[in-house]
């Protein structure tokens, strides 16, 4: 092989590992009650972009209140929590980038 061939051959390579990089992160938290802070489990909790308010994506909380939203593309996200008989809450926005785990804190859902 020439010189040229093997030089092209790595650069295809070497390419392609940059672009299997994807930019993607994390959301984590908990869902509470807003007056005693217990525990909500199987809490509802919305992913959406800020940009345009689409849905992202769909999660629960688990037996401790926590849910974890994974393989979030770096952007600007909003939450909603929800819970029957409990009023909605909203998030902050949160943006992923180069931290690529966010903690939401604890979304306080109230009667």
């Amino acid at each position: 092989m020439t010189r040229l061939t093997i030089l092209s051959v790595f650069f295809l390579f070497f390419s392609k590992l940059l672009t299997a990089q994807v930019l993607e992160g994390s959301i984590s938290g908990t869902v509470v009650d807003g007056g005693d802070q217990k525990i909500i489990d199987a809490a509802t909790i919305s992913l959406f972009k800020a940009k345009d308010s689409s849905l992202v994506k769909i999660n629960l909380a688990d037996k401790s209140g926590n849910f974890l939203f994974e393989h979030i593309r770096f952007g600007k996200y909003y939450l909603l929590a929800t819970s029957t008989g409990r009023l909605q809450t909203y998030s902050p926005v949160l943006e992923i980038n180069k931290n690529s785990t966010v903690n939401a804190g604890a979304l306080q859902l109230t009667n």
